[in-house]
């Protein structure tokens, strides 16, 4: 069986996995999926697609304003 991924331990694998994820996710904000908070004092607008620590992560997908829970079942399913 060959082996997946670069191997537990393999000193390149947190650049690696930054290397993977990073653009993935960029990829992922800009095609609309993730969430987004609007500051209350600042107006100030952030963008999550997901949440990641070294080889594990977490997306997230929230419904826009108009949008039901089938909405939102079918753009999370659609940004896996």
């Amino acid at each position: 069986m060959l082996p997946h991924g670069n191997g537990q331990g393999n000193g390149s694998g947190p650049a690696l996995w930054a290397a993977i994820s990073s653009p993935l996710l960029i990829i992922l904000r800009e095609m609309g999926y993730g969430i987004k908070f609007t500051s209350a004092t600042s107006k100030e607008i952030m963008e999550l697609s997901a949440f990641g620590f070294v080889d594990d992560m977490d997306y997230v997908q929230t419904a826009l304003e108009g949008e039901n829970e089938a909405d939102v079942l079918r753009k999370t399913q659609e940004g896996m």
